[in-house]
This record gives C-alpha cells, structure tokens and sequence, in this order.
C-alpha cells in the first residue's frame, strides 16, 4: 500500500494506475475478479500500460480490496494555518 500512497504523490495518474495494476497482480487477478464482480480479461486490460481506467472502476477495485481514497488537506500557508474552508471541509 506504500507504493500506492507514493504515486499519489507523483504528478499525474499514470503512476497511480501502475502501481495499482501492480497491486493487483500481487492480490491476485482470479481473487479480485470474483470480489469485485469484473472479469478477469477486464481487469488485466484496465491496468495493461497506457490505458486510463474510468474511476468507477477504480473504485470497484480498490472497494474489492477493501480500500478505500480520501481526500485530506495537502499543506497550510506560511503562517501555519489552513487555507481558506471549502465544503469539503465542514
């Protein structure tokens, strides 16, 4: 899970879907298949190199996994406090 928190951090999507294809592998494709109801051939060729899965299947994926994304604040301002409040917030 540590390569997947680190190509979030990384500009673009293509290393988040790398590692998430990685990820995949490793728990297993015939496992994830059944957990996550998509068929095999569909998740080998959602993470083959250069596609860009849609994030409903994404989400299905990491669901199956039992994980989940969360948004949470990146950095505050020089003064230290938070930027200014969006709806996410409350």
């Amino acid at each position: 899970m540590t390569e997947l928190n680190k190509s979030l951090q990384a500009e673009g999507s293509d290393s988040f879907i790398a590692a998430l294809g990685e990820t995949t592998r490793l728990y297993g494709i015939t496992r994830l298949s059944r957990e996550s109801g998509l068929a095999r051939e569909s998740l080998y060729k959602t993470f083959a190199s250069g596609n860009s899965p849609r994030y409903e299947t994404v989400a299905r994926v990491l669901r199956a996994m039992g994980l989940k994304l969360q948004l949470v604040r990146q950095y505050e301002n020089a003064t230290g406090v938070s930027q200014a409040k969006l709806p996410i917030d409350e």
